[in-house]
């Protein structure tokens, strides 16, 4: 299901592209965002690739049942995702690429967001109190403050609105593809030292639940929960810029 819906979901972008190319006046979002975007992508692909082969199907619970790792509901959603993440950064709307503001904070969130999983997911195998849990505490509390406090940053540095929701779209789109990668890369060590899932640390399922948790959690979350206080930080960094130029 995966693959045949990414492949015509990414051909029927790409001919959409050709077809437009002729138009005055496009405007692209830069070859670091694009770069970004569809090293994400390729990232998550072949993890997802990765886990299809070595777990094909996960166990749940007690008493154990098996399902597939990857459901047809959510290999559409993925690839639907993956799709629309590499046509939005290749060729973006003119309001989000045009504001290079906006563009350099939400690279640099999405690589924070990245990194900062990458780093919690490690000093949680190491037993710092408080991460050994596992990493839902950073997806519902850091990410979203990372995006609110990034986008006020956009807002107030680009002294607009618009600098600050393009702050928060950019990092929601490029982060959640890199958040995606790092979760699936990470998870297999949480197995290795028998932590369970990488999401909450529980036990009895297969590695193969990791793909499902990764996918689901980290489009809801940035979607629904740190996006919409991206566009509440941008409002604040512009309102903030905007007094200050009065006070000027």
């Amino acid at each position: 299901m995966f693959a045949p819906v990414l492949a015509g979901l990414v051909g029927g972008l790409a001919t959409l592209a050709v077809a437009r190319r002729g138009r005055v006046g496009r405007v692209g979002a830069g070859l670091g965002v694009a770069g970004l975007a569809l090293a994400g992508v390729a990232g998550c692909v072949a993890a997802t690739v990765w886990y299809l082969a070595e777990y094909p199907s996960t166990d749940h619970g007690f008493p154990s049942t098996t399902s597939a790792t990857l459901p047809p509901v959510t290999a559409v959603v993925l690839a639907v995702v993956l799709a629309g993440g590499a046509w939005l950064a290749v060729t973006p709307p003119r309001w989000l690429a045009g504001d290079h503001h906006g563009r350099r904070v939400g690279v640099a969130m999405a690589l924070v967001l990245a990194a900062g999983f990458v780093l919690s997911s490690r000093l949680a195998l190491r037993g710092v109190a408080g991460l050994d849990a596992g990493m839902m505490g950073y997806v519902l509390l850091v990410s979203p403050l990372v995006i609110l406090t990034g986008s006020a940053a956009a807002a107030a540095a680009g002294r607009s609105f618009r600098s600050g929701l393009a702050a928060a779209a950019w990092a929601t789109v490029l982060g959640g593809l890199l958040v995606v990668v790092a979760w699936l890369a990470e998870a297999p060590h949480w197995y290795r030292q028998g932590r369970g899932l990488l999401l909450d640390g529980e036990g009895g399922l297969g590695v193969g639940a990791n793909l499902g948790d990764a996918v689901w959690w980290t489009l809801i979350v940035l979607a629904l929960w740190a996006l919409p206080l991206g566009v509440i930080g941008a409002a604040a960094g512009s309102a903030r810029a905007s007094a200050q130029a009065e006070l000027a």
